[in-house]
């Protein structure tokens, strides 16, 4: 049967993580911090940019429009960590944010675009938890199948064919597009990082190694290492 793919777009950043989503069901805006919520309900996955932030109460609010706030615990927002050691002045990698289930792609230090993403839905450590540490993309396959029916210990089972746009970064974790389900901000995977088709071919043509024209697979090289993966 046909399946209509995610309509998730990230956000473009201009050297700001100023980029967030909703990422709760049935958030009202409000016109001031603790203030009333206003009638209209704001769909999750709805992009917004924080332009301001203030506490009231121990709660921690966010200036979404000119008086149009929302709870900074309705709201996933990547936070931001000195770029591990490991990357180079100029190079492009990702930073992976378990807790707000978003990725950032940078250039150096410079935030360059983020979006919602799913993580593993396995407890840390285990084989459908999305593995934390420094990685590099050890392969780019712009499509292939997945599935884990070697796997007889399995509670249950898949196979997925043509999955676009992989990125491996440990082994058969990586960054893929995802079609089978519109879940972006909820952890979700048997521990590879899904995205949106079209965030997922974005994210695959920033990445190294770069893949030739007309190539369906890339490895890196002594010459162009594959682009680090950070998860935390």
């Amino acid at each position: 049967r046909c399946v209509n793919p995610p309509l998730l777009q990230g956000e473009r950043l201009n050297d700001r993580l100023d980029a967030g989503w909703v990422n709760a069901y049935k958030v009202h805006l409000r016109k001031a911090p603790g203030g009333a919520p206003l009638r209209d309900v704001v769909p999750r996955q709805t992009r917004v940019q924080v332009l301001e932030t203030s506490e009231v109460a121990g709660k921690k609010w966010l200036r979404v429009g000119d008086q149009e706030w929302l709870l900074a615990s309705e709201v996933a927002q990547p936070s931001r960590l000195a770029r591990p050691e490991e990357v180079k002045a100029g190079e492009r990698w990702f930073d992976v944010e378990i807790a707000t289930q978003t990725l950032v792609a940078y250039v150096g230090d410079h935030p360059v675009f983020s979006t919602l993403v799913s993580t593993g839905r396995g407890a840390e450590g285990s084989v459908l938890a999305t593995p934390k540490g420094i990685h590099r993309l050890w392969v780019k396959l712009q499509s292939s199948d997945m599935d884990n029916l070697e796997n007889l210990d399995a509670k249950e089972s898949y196979a997925i064919q043509a999955v676009p746009w992989v990125m491996y970064f440990q082994k058969g974790y990586g960054l893929h597009g995802t079609f089978w389900h519109r879940a972006f901000g909820r952890v979700q995977s048997h521990g590879c990082v899904n995205l949106s088709p079209v965030d997922a071919e974005r994210l695959f043509e920033f990445a190294s190694p770069h893949l030739p024209s007309g190539w369906t697979a890339a490895l890196p090289t002594v010459y162009e290492q594959g682009s680090l993966v950070r998860v935390r």
